[in-house]
């Protein structure tokens, strides 16, 4: 892990506030809801959604990836596309904080992250 506990509680406290404002009601979040995940210096953002046939399984779908790059002490923002290949969003391909690419996750202002 490239973050030391300090920085992990940040992003953690900011993941979830972005979390606790997109989240459905609680008595919906068995159909769909959404999630993160922190794996070395990304950050994932996925849906969950419950299956149509057999309502108790679900599938994860990615949502948008932040990726922070060391050298230039800057977050890469990337967009999934069919094939579940990642590229840059062409937007704003990268911001300096964490709450800037929640910010711009959020607004979507281009329509890319949330279908």
């Amino acid at each position: 892990m490239i973050f030391n506990d300090i920085e992990m509680k940040v992003i953690e406290k900011e993941l979830e506030e972005f979390l606790d404002k997109r989240r459905l009601p609680v008595e919906m979040r068995h159909r769909l809801d959404i999630n993160y995940k922190i794996e070395n210096q990304s950050i994932l953002i996925y849906e969950i959604r419950s299956g149509w046939i057999k309502p108790d399984e679900t599938t994860e779908t990615p949502v948008a990836k932040a990726t922070f790059v060391i050298t230039r002490n800057v977050w890469e923002i990337w967009l999934p596309q069919p094939g579940l290949k990642w590229h840059v969003y062409e937007p704003v391909p990268e911001v300096n904080t964490v709450r800037e690419f929640l910010t711009i996750v959020d607004e979507d202002d281009h329509l890319y992250f949330w279908c």
